[in-house]
């Protein structure tokens, strides 16, 4: 992936999201990320786990956050940029190497370490 910056765009019905892509901090998370948006998988998901001034998470197609497209993907946590600031967009696991197509985003700034909220990588701000 190059220097330029890249970005996506998530429809919501509470309105629109951009997302800026940290595609040289994680560029294997956001490499899957958009091979999934691109291919529609994300298409009429919902967010299955939202705590209020906790987190929003999403991506998962049982709606239940047990469901992913079939595969795993390699957790990138030694970038910077891993700190779970309000906004933030990470990939979610049930450990080492299990992320697929479920994230998390961080509804308030932490003051804990990363591991408060699991993810493998910190790959997008979201701005309203």
């Amino acid at each position: 992936m190059s220097d330029k910056k890249q970005y996506a765009v998530i429809e919501t019905e509470k309105g629109t999201m951009k997302a800026e892509l940290y595609t040289r901090e994680t560029p294997g998370t956001v490499r899957n990320f958009v091979d999934l948006a691109e291919h529609g998988f994300y298409d009429g998901l919902t967010f299955h786990r939202v705590i209020p001034d906790f987190v929003i998470q999403g991506g998962c197609p049982k709606g239940d956050g047990t469901g992913g497209p079939g595969y795993s993907i390699k957790c990138e946590t030694s970038a910077p940029r891993q700190r779970h600031d309000r906004g933030v967009l990470s990939m979610a696991h049930r450990g080492k190497d299990t992320g697929s197509s479920s994230s998390a985003t961080t509804a308030r700034t932490r003051s804990t370490s990363t591991a408060a909220i699991p993810a493998s990588a910190r790959w997008w701000r979201v701005s309203t």
